[in-house]
């Protein structure tokens, strides 16, 4: 596992994605990028402090990846199976994204471009 900067380039399966918002947009619109898919399990967060207001929205975000929209599923369903979203290198390639932060974490097989 190590950190990257959410606006770094990574290269996943053979493909490269200039930063977290181009994940988002294949996620987003259902398409594999050079046949890599993305899927990706979110769940909201309330995390109360004396900087917090009742509108702070937070968002822990697992994104993963794979070569069939079927593996996806699979590596999806198994991350429902916990209560947190988190990086789990059993699922890899993956990255886990605390959606307050600029850094995520990811798998070790993900590599800076």
């Amino acid at each position: 596992m190590k950190k990257i900067k959410i606006t770094e380039q990574i290269h996943v399966l053979g493909t490269t994605f200039k930063d977290i918002y181009e994940i988002e947009h294949y996620l987003r619109n259902e398409i594999p990028k050079d046949d890599v898919y993305v899927g990706q399990f979110v769940k909201h967060h309330l995390w109360f402090d004396e900087c917090d207001y009742l509108s702070d929205n937070y968002w822990h975000c697992s994104f993963v990846f794979a070569k069939s929209k079927d593996e996806v599923e699979n590596k999806l369903e198994k991350l429902r199976e916990y209560e947190f979203p988190e990086l789990r290198e059993e699922l890899a390639p993956m990255i886990y994204w605390d959606d307050e932060y600029d850094d995520m974490e990811v798998t070790d097989d993900i590599t800076l471009k």
